[in-house]
């Protein structure tokens, strides 16, 4: 003998009728598509792993005018000087991040011993730009450093920590 399922009772969604006005209703929703997920071996390294910040100031300045602009910093002990150099197809430049901006590669701190990025020059519609890029995969909640390149005598002697850390 057979056993019978005990009786369920489901319930019915519950679905507005259709009327005249539905039908013509502007503000319903379109359906979404649901894409599928990417894999994590097929996401382009690019957005994922490479590009992390842009470094910029006030100015791209050529490094004649730059070390002037230093110069006139080093007078007044209350601004200082965030100015990075650096050599762009035989050309010697600078970037002034001295002022405050919007960008986020001015607080990026230095580290010589382990750097997680590096400063490269890139060419953007012939504009020079200053970008930093992951040496290697940068975990979540890791803090971001680089080299910031500055060996000379009078620099390291006030400022240790740049042959330090």
């Amino acid at each position: 003998m057979r056993r019978r399922k005990p009786w369920t009772v489901k319930k019915r969604r519950s679905r507005p009728r259709k009327t005249a006005s539905n039908d013509t209703d502007a503000a319903a929703p379109p359906k979404r598509i649901r894409k599928p997920p990417v894999p994590n071996d097929q996401k382009t390294p690019l957005i994922t792993e490479f590009f992390k910040v842009r470094r910029s100031g006030r100015d791209l300045v050529e490094h004649t005018k730059a070390k002037e602009m230093e110069e006139q910093y080093s007078k007044n002990e209350d601004i200082g000087s965030y100015m990075f150099f650096f050599e762009y197809l035989a050309k010697k430049w600078c970037v002034d991040a001295t002022a405050e901006t919007p960008y986020k590669g001015r607080l990026v701190n230095h580290s010589k011993l382990k750097p997680n990025l590096k400063a490269r020059a890139i060419s953007i519609d012939g504009a020079v730009h200053l970008i930093l890029v992951a040496k290697s995969k940068i975990e979540v909640g890791e803090e971001l450093l680089y080299d910031y390149g500055d060996r000379s005598s009078e620099i390291t002697s006030v400022n240790t920590c740049l042959l330090t850390s």
